[in-house]
């Protein structure tokens, strides 16, 4: 293994030596899951909205059109070495009559969470892979910044999403449901919030 392997390795695995001496490689959880809200957080690096979509799309990950147009829009602001603490709710806390914006961000207000900036779904999106929201037990995180202008200047918010085979950060506008006269959102995701950073 050279020194550049073993540095990628390092940074997102323990090496562990068992009993019998073998070395035992366990990959590094950047997240925690207390009862059951997910804890995470992410620093921020001042890129602005095409500096985003470039760097998105060297690591690998599409962006939607509608997305592109958030990044440009001049309601996206970065920000610059700030460490931001997030929790992620999951959708199966709200029953299908209640998983809508008025009620999980009354939740989240609740506790003390509050709306994060919409860099949030960038960091999130290239920290973390399909699989890693796969062992979160979620299909998507839908970033619950406040709403941006996005293609034909439609409201809505980025969600990073695990539905597709490649990596893919989506817009999230959802049709008002004609009974209940509100979005409602799909169980199997959870929503991000920021929160007050420890200490």
């Amino acid at each position: 293994m050279n020194g550049h392997s073993y540095k990628k390795l390092m940074t997102q695995h323990f090496i562990t030596v068992t009993n019998s001496g073998s070395v035992k490689i366990v990959k590094m959880q950047n997240w925690q899951k207390v009862d059951e809200l997910i804890h995470l957080s992410i620093v921020s690096d001042g890129l602005n909205g095409p500096l985003s979509v470039e760097s998105l799309k060297k690591k690998g990950c599409k962006v939607d059109p509608s997305v592109r147009e958030m990044f440009l829009s001049k309601y996206y602001i970065p920000t610059t070495g700030i460490t931001s603490s997030l929790v992620i709710v999951p959708g199966t806390l709200f029953d299908d009559e209640s998983r809508h914006d008025s009620s999980i961000i009354a939740y989240a207000r609740s506790r003390g969470f509050y709306l994060p900036e919409a860099e949030t779904a960038r960091h999130i999106r290239e920290k973390f892979s399909d699989q890693d929201l796969d062992e979160m037990g979620l299909k998507y995180l839908l970033v619950m910044h406040p709403m941006i202008p996005g293609q034909n200047n439609t409201l809505g918010r980025m969600a990073v999403s695990a539905y597709a085979k490649e990596k893919a950060l989506n817009d999230y506008f959802l049709e008002d449901d004609p009974q209940k006269g509100v979005c409602v959102y799909s169980p199997d995701g959870g929503f991000v919030f920021a929160r007050d950073n420890d200490g």
